[in-house]
């Protein structure tokens, strides 16, 4: 670190100390969590090959590297989504098979959403889904939903059973369904999947999770994050400042998002013509899709991989 600034990782923009992944950040070799990463690594010393969901030309100097700093064979095979995933038609023609075979879901998946997507305009709804595991105060859920409301746009809301801290039942500001009736949709869990490559949706408001990060580039989406823990601020700045999909949202110093923020930053990325940031989103799909396509990088990768067992 120069100062509390790390800048030296091949292939990865500067971070800050609260942007390295959380496990690492107590920088004592003695912790529970610092010891079990590194067990984890001492394991690919026994290990020929390493295969990553991730694709060349989104890490090419980091893959590199890692490649190169742990003498092992890596093979970048991603991004691993359903073939559908890829489809002109946005997967509707698999939607009742996907529905029988995704169900490794942690919760069950709320299809209704997707009718109401197709009653919406072309990349006009914003995405908003933090993961399995993000945990909101009374105080911050209230504060989010305020900021969606001001920011005029019309929304699908992910809210978990379980998102409130201790358990708690959410509770809307008074009147607020009421105001949002015709320009929301609210779902206890959402085929993630098959909405992102649904022609409505305009953006993702994300905790930025690997693999919702591999989705919206593979969806071609704006991305607008806010990180929550594990390497999630990592993924986040490297979507915002080294691949330009996006932006971030901006805490104070306790990590609390205002309503302001978050009207100002959803309408940014829902008008992001000025920032490129769709043109960005645009380009990076295409490189998915070439990536897994024939002769692509990640299908070269598994075939050499299948290759060095015959």
């Amino acid at each position: 670190f120069v100062g509390d600034v790390l800048d030296y990782i091949p292939g990865v923009t500067t971070l800050k100390w609260n942007e390295i992944t959380t496990s690492l950040q107590s920088g004592d070799p003695k912790h529970p969590i610092f010891q079990y990463i590194f067990e984890c690594f001492h394991t690919l010393e026994d290990t020929p090959y390493i295969l990553m969901n991730t694709f060349q030309e989104l890490e090419n100097v980091s893959l590199s590297s890692v490649e190169e700093g742990l003498k092992k064979k890596l093979f970048s095979i991603g991004p691993m989504l359903p073939p559908w995933y890829f489809d002109d038609d946005g997967g509707k023609q698999n939607v009742h098979e996907t529905n029988k075979r995704m169900a490794a879901s942690l919760w069950k998946e709320d299809y209704s959403c997707l009718q109401w997507l197709d009653e919406q305009t072309d990349k006009s709804v914003l995405y908003v889904s933090f993961g399995s595991l993000t945990i909101l105060t009374c105080e911050q859920f209230v504060e989010i939903a305020l900021g969606l409301e001001m920011s005029l746009k019309p929304i699908l809301w992910v809210i978990r059973p379980d998102l409130m801290i201790k358990q708690m039942p959410v509770v809307f500001p008074d009147g607020y369904l009421e105001r949002m009736h015709g320009r929301s949709c609210f779902v206890s869990w959402a085929p993630q999947k098959q909405v992102l490559i649904h022609r409505s949706i305009g953006g993702f408001f994300t905790h930025c999770g690997w693999n919702s990060t591999l989705e919206s580039i593979s969806a071609g989406v704006p991305i607008l994050g806010w990180p929550y823990f594990a390497d999630q601020m990592l993924n986040c700045r490297q979507c915002v400042d080294r691949w330009g999909l996006g932006l971030d949202i901006e805490t104070n110093e306790l990590g609390f998002v205002s309503k302001e923020e978050v009207c100002k930053k959803v309408k940014m990325i829902m008008q992001p013509s000025e920032l490129l940031v769709r043109e960005n989103s645009e380009k990076w799909k295409n490189s998915a899709h070439q990536a897994i396509g024939q002769g692509g990088s990640s299908h070269s990768h598994w075939k050499e991989f299948l290759q060095s067992f015959s």
